[in-house]
């Protein structure tokens, strides 16, 4: 199972995650996110979660989330990242994709960061537990004297790791269960047709409601034991460039994008005058998914960025499948099937 892998990884490897934030950097190895993820566990235990419940995830700071994820796998508990609405009201449809989840999973707690605790619960309905981060730290701190919170539960590969929401475009996102056997045999094909590894360094700066950063990326990282980085979304949108730099500098060798992400770089570097790209010899490949993949944006990205076309690598999937199905590892730039 994931657990599995993540006790092995925390026992034998020295990688970890780096989180970036405005320029600075904090590493967690992998043990430290073992750890963290027990003492969380333990709280939210104290506060009542039980095997088989599910838990909803409204965090803004990514290293509490993914500890949150972990501690939830630990527990039996299966957690459902929903994005964070700029307004929590009903009116509003990114809130309404939390209401619509918590009711199909019959979810009774919701996991968040502090400053959402009063619009949540005006938001929720009765019967639905709000925990915020602050409080299950405490209720950690005070079950200390009792060890047995920080077991994890039993857990077999046809277990719910998560729940991953549908994109909606054909009505209301539907959870979809994913197992941890099913995503272990997904990386492990994964890794055999793109050939990952523990030598690789990935990065990430897309949000973790999507199912890439999640399972395609950071499960996987965990299982592979791979480097990570994590980068904020806003910073990337605000200056596109960044991705590359940051990319050169902890000499990233997978990253990914949707489309857009491509599209926005190659008119960065267009409006910068095309200046010299940072040194991004280190980067094998670029995953282009999660949207329609168009070949003149990528094609205008290589060019600009100065990569060969072997680095773009086109991808479909779905949550229903563990995201991708299917990569191109050959993507020659101006090419396109009929």
């Amino acid at each position: 199972t994931l657990v599995d892998a993540l006790v092995h990884t925390a026992s034998h490897s020295n990688h970890g995650i780096t989180f970036v934030s405005n320029s600075a950097t904090d590493f967690e190895r992998y043990s430290e996110l073992l750890h963290a993820s027990r003492r969380l566990l333990a709280g939210l235990r104290a506060r009542g979660l039980r095997a088989g419940d599910v838990a909803a995830l409204q965090l803004v700071d990514p290293r509490t989330h993914l500890r949150a994820v972990w501690a939830c796998a630990l527990g039996g508990f299966p957690s459902v990242t929903v994005a964070v609405a700029p307004r929590l009201v009903a009116s509003n449809a990114v809130a309404a994709k939390l209401l619509a989840a918590l009711a199909q999973l019959d979810g009774r707690h919701v996991l968040c960061s502090d400053e959402l605790e009063a619009p949540l619960r005006a938001l929720l309905p009765a019967g639905v537990a709000v925990h915020t981060a602050s409080a299950v730290a405490a209720a950690a701190s005070a079950a200390d004297a009792d060890p047995r919170l920080l077991d994890a539960a039993a857990c077999a590969p046809g277990a719910t790791m998560l729940y991953q929401l549908t994109s909606g475009s054909t009505g209301v996102p539907k959870a979809i269960a994913e197992t941890h056997g099913a995503i272990v045999a997904h990386i492990r094909q994964s890794a055999q047709c793109c050939g990952y590894g523990a030598d690789d360094t990935t990065l990430n700066w897309l949000p973790f409601d999507h199912v890439v950063p999640m399972v395609t990326y950071h499960l996987a990282d965990v299982y592979l034991g791979r480097s990570s980085v994590q980068l904020p979304t806003a910073e990337v949108i605000a200056d596109p460039l960044l991705w590359l730099r940051t990319m050169a500098r902890f000499r990233v060798s997978h990253s990914w994008a949707p489309n857009f992400g491509f599209k926005l770089v190659a008119a960065a570097l267009r409006e910068a005058g095309a200046p010299p790209p940072p040194d991004l010899s280190c980067v094998c490949a670029l995953m282009n998914a999660g949207e329609q993949v168009t070949a003149d944006v990528c094609d205008a990205f290589l060019r600009l960025a100065g990569l060969p076309p072997r680095v773009m690598q086109p991808a479909f999937g779905m949550a229903e499948t563990c995201t991708c199905i299917t990569y191109c590892n050959d993507y020659d730039a101006g090419a396109l099937l009929r």
